[in-house]
């Protein structure tokens, strides 16, 4: 190589979209963070749903039946989101450099999709389960509650749902100009 073809190369280097390595470690912590947080969560809610059970137990006995179904299908549920989360690689930290941090990202992403719409699946498999279970006297006010949930969930998965599909289309376009 001559002195010219190394002047070449420096300039194709230096105009080359090369990631700062502050905002490469800003983007791990984030991604740490929100996916440790959202482990959390989801393993605190599900804290707060047997307790909550427990605490109901001693007070209305006739709620013992659903509310031991209902405690079963919220450990089910929660063993099922970790089974998700270890499909879709999320324990651990990303490898591969910047590229293995997009592919990351867009896992974590189709994570929230699938849960989304599993948890829509799981509760109105739970319907039913809630019928057979609850004394009569409770149906108009389950009936009602799930109304108001089905209101504020379903159009909360939908918008979520095209938020994170087009985040996954625009990490696509991200990972693809790197790996060109």
């Amino acid at each position: 190589m001559n002195n010219d073809d190394w002047v070449d190369l420096a300039a194709q280097w230096n105009a080359a979209d090369a990631p700062d390595p502050a905002v490469l470690r800003a983007r791990l912590r984030r991604y740490r963070w929100r996916n440790r947080l959202g482990l959390m969560s989801e393993l605190l809610g599900a804290l707060v749903a047997l307790v909550l059970s427990a605490w109901a137990w001693t007070r209305q006995p006739e709620l013992r039946p659903w509310l031991l179904v209902a405690s079963l299908v919220v450990v089910a549920w929660q063993v099922g989101y970790l089974l998700i989360r270890q499909r879709y690689r999320l324990f651990g930290l990303p490898a591969g450099g910047l590229v293995g941090m997009i592919d990351a990202e867009m896992r974590r992403a189709k994570f929230v999709v699938a849960t989304l719409w599993c948890g829509l699946a799981g509760g109105v498999l739970l319907v039913p389960l809630a019928f057979l279970t609850l004394p009569a006297i409770h149906h108009p006010r389950l009936l009602t509650g799930l109304l108001i949930a089905a209101a504020a969930y379903v159009p909360y998965a939908v918008l979520r749902t095209w938020q994170l599909t087009r985040r996954v289309g625009s990490l696509r376009v991200e990972r693809d100009r790197l790996s060109e």
